[in-house]
């Protein structure tokens, strides 16, 4: 079994390694799926809605970024409260529940 280790803006996950644009604030890996949400103190000067809970498969291939719950540039992810299911809070005060393997929202629910 291979383990995941993040420092800074790299990524490990056996003999994968990942050199990512921005500070790694969380990762994980489930289901072949790596998991990467960017540190959002880092990662605003992003746009298109700052992208900054995204995935990989265990090849290093890029498979998605989460969608979010409005279209807004300054809205971000900045917490995963669940890793499976996958739940993310946004700084538009929702939680979402995001598909795994799309990266599309579930579901969501406005908590503000």
């Amino acid at each position: 079994m291979n383990s995941l280790h993040f420092i800074g803006k790299n990524i490990t996950f056996g003999k994968l390694r990942l050199e990512l644009p921005y500070q790694i604030g969380d990762a994980f890996e489930i289901d072949g799926i790596i998991v990467i949400l960017f540190d959002a103190d880092d990662n605003l000067v992003l746009t298109h809605n700052n992208e900054n809970l995204i995935a990989y498969d265990i090849k290093g291939n890029f498979l998605w970024a989460a969608e979010y719950p409005q279209i807004s540039k300054e809205d971000y992810y900045y917490k995963i409260q669940s890793k499976k299911p996958l739940i993310a809070y946004s700084y538009s005060s929702y939680q979402c529940e995001i598909d795994i393997k799309t990266g599309k929202i579930i579901s969501s629910e406005f908590f503000k």
